[in-house]
């Protein structure tokens, strides 16, 4: 037990969950089974290479974002996990662990696609139309 006092612990117990309260909805007062169901999304991410290429990658999800993607997201990488033949250790990103087996799993399973729109190789702008799926 750290060298805080009974009464230092106590005051965050009664804190804390005060705090969530009126952050965390409530049971039933969350997204509905119909928003969670029939939502969607359409993310774009810009970013750079070592060698200093740019990319912009569109990312859509044909469920909502905060529940129904989520979920499928967890699944999958827990499933990436389970199949992990190499012993990994540390820590890394998904992107060093699962590499492309994720982004595979999430457009064949779980309604996700993942788009290279345009690259900038420093000489020339690309369109690109690169589906994952």
């Amino acid at each position: 037990m750290s060298k805080k006092s009974k009464s230092q612990h106590n005051i965050g117990a009664v804190i804390a969950p005060s705090l969530l309260e009126k952050i965390i909805p409530a049971p039933g007062e969350g997204t509905s089974e119909e928003v969670q169901e029939n939502g969607c999304y359409d993310l774009r991410f810009w970013g750079e290479t070592a060698s200093g290429k740019t990319l912009t990658i569109k990312v859509t999800g044909d469920r909502g974002p905060g529940y129904g993607s989520t979920a499928q997201i967890l699944a999958q990488a827990g499933l990436c996990l389970a199949n992990q033949t190499e012993k990994l250790g540390g820590f890394r990103t998904p992107s060093s662990i699962f590499g492309d087996r994720l982004i595979n799993r999430l457009t064949q399973f779980s309604g996700l696609t993942f788009d290279i729109i345009q690259v900038n190789d420093g000489s020339e702008m690309k369109l690109l139309r690169v589906s994952s799926r």
